[in-house]
């Protein structure tokens, strides 16, 4: 049994592997009261884990990776210096994401012979991009949900701090109504616009659609996609299967 654990910045994710296949998984929101849940669930499920994996681009820390490793036979950190499944073409390897290197193993996995772009939406939005020999460029980086209400707020006098729903209308008749379709038809029109720039590059793109809020685009594109919601959990398990 593996398994795999992914510390976002704002989400921790966890998934239950046997033969390939995923058995459980949760996703508990990273606050201080659900630090002991996550150690619960360290305990609980080492017992019979053969290996486990974590991806870290938030804040784990050094006992929890210790709890870890004195409880099972291997543990694997997410980073450039592991076997990978991809040609990693990004000039800066060590500054690369753990969450990005998984979501790419994830799509290898699943699509490899063909040239993919991954839509991961969370706290941030990641492009990622590898063509149809499995090599990884990279992409781009840039503002998710959270990050854009919280600017608008932090960044001007008089606009207030609000929760996210999808707007009801594309013509916002309210000031956080306004915000609202700002924000989410602005992201709407931004993964539109970035497909459209790569099927320009390569017409026979595979797009992959992932990330805790993806949900709320994905019914919305005007592109054909792919929803993996488990991606990157599958990418880590997919790790774990070619570093034994």
């Amino acid at each position: 049994m593996n398994i795999t654990f992914d510390i976002g910045n704002t989400r921790f994710k966890y998934a239950v592997f046997a033969e390939g296949n995923m058995l459980h998984n949760e996703i508990l929101d990273l606050n201080t009261k659900n630090q002991i849940q996550i150690m619960e669930t360290i305990d609980k499920y080492m017992i019979n884990t053969n290996s486990v994996i974590v991806s870290n681009v938030g804040k784990f820390s050094e006992l929890n990776y210790l709890n870890i490793k004195n409880k099972v036979k291997k543990l694997l950190i997410v980073s450039d210096k592991i076997k990978l499944p991809f040609k990693n073409k990004y000039n800066s390897n060590k500054s690369i994401g753990s969450d990005r290197i998984a979501l790419a193993s994830g799509a290898i996995k699943k699509f490899s012979g063909n040239p993919i772009l991954i839509i991961d939406i969370g706290t941030c939005i990641t492009y990622d991009y590898l063509n149809e020999n499995n090599y990884y460029f990279g992409g781009a980086i840039s503002p998710g949900i959270k990050i854009r209400l919280l600017s608008l707020n932090r960044f001007t006098n008089n606009l207030p701090n609000i929760d996210f729903k999808v707007p009801p209308s594309l013509i916002g008749d309210t000031t956080e109504g306004s915000i609202l379709s700002g924000v989410f038809y602005g992201i709407l029109s931004e993964i539109d616009g970035k497909i459209n720039m790569y099927q320009n590059e390569n017409s026979k793109l595979t797009v992959l659609l992932t990330g805790g809020d993806s949900r709320y685009f994905a019914g919305k594109l005007k592109n054909t996609i792919f929803v993996e919601k488990n991606l990157l959990l599958d990418g880590l398990n997919f790790l774990i299967e070619i570093n034994e």
